[in-house]
């Protein structure tokens, strides 16, 4: 008998400004690789992922959507059905932090009312050179009533766990709302407490990193 692929499958969504590191956070979480070289994301990307949550395989299906005003327009089309959010910020850019309103209202006004959001304020590694301070990014999330963390697709920093933590969220709403994908729904677990593993497939062709680009 064929093995099952997995027990749950569930579709997350990045959002926020461009060059913030939606795609840097992504391509760390599945191939376990960072560039600085990234080239901009044009309308939306997906990867996917397998993770382990109390010896059950959850399909993890992510779409990396562009920031930039003129895709602006597309993105909501990928609200349907989305299970979870990851919206994102610079912490060493103002302004990225203070669009996460505008992103917010988007998504409120676009997507399910039970969508589950975590809020990441990405290059940790630069906290040196931070402009948004931590205490502003938890009292942000509060105020919107979504789940905090800071990471860094540089060095690493959270970027499991962020998918862990939303994975979670997502999996304990299903079980509370009776509305599971498949299996039995997932017992309360803590992330530090997941076995994250890679079965993420390759792309068959890559795009080349333009020289230079800023990452993304």
């Amino acid at each position: 008998m064929k093995q099952k692929s997995s027990d749950e499958t569930i579709k997350i969504l990045m959002l926020g400004e461009s060059g913030v590191g939606k795609s840097s956070i992504l391509t760390r979480f599945t191939d376990d690789k960072f560039s600085t070289n990234f080239l901009t994301t044009l309308g939306v990307e997906y990867k996917h992922k397998t993770i382990m949550i109390n010896d059950k395989k959850v399909m993890t299906q992510v779409w990396d959507t562009a920031g930039q005003e003129k895709f602006r327009t597309i993105t909501p089309v990928y609200y349907r059905k989305v299970d979870g959010v990851v919206m994102v910020y610079d912490i060493t850019d103002r302004n990225s932090f203070e669009s996460i309103n505008y992103w917010m209202k988007n998504l409120k006004d676009n997507a399910d009312s039970n969508i589950r959001v975590i809020l990441i304020g990405n290059k940790f590694d630069l906290a040196d050179k931070r402009a948004v301070t931590k205490e502003e990014g938890d009292k942000l999330a509060d105020s919107y009533g979504i789940k905090f963390m800071e990471a860094s697709a540089k060095s690493r920093h959270n970027v499991n766990e962020l998918f862990a933590l939303l994975s979670v969220d997502i999996l304990e709403y299903r079980q509370s709302s009776g509305n599971s994908s498949g299996g039995n729904a997932t017992t309360a677990i803590e992330p530090t407490e997941l076995n994250v593993h890679l079965d993420a497939r390759r792309e068959a062709a890559k795009k080349k990193a333009a020289k230079g680009s800023k990452c993304c």
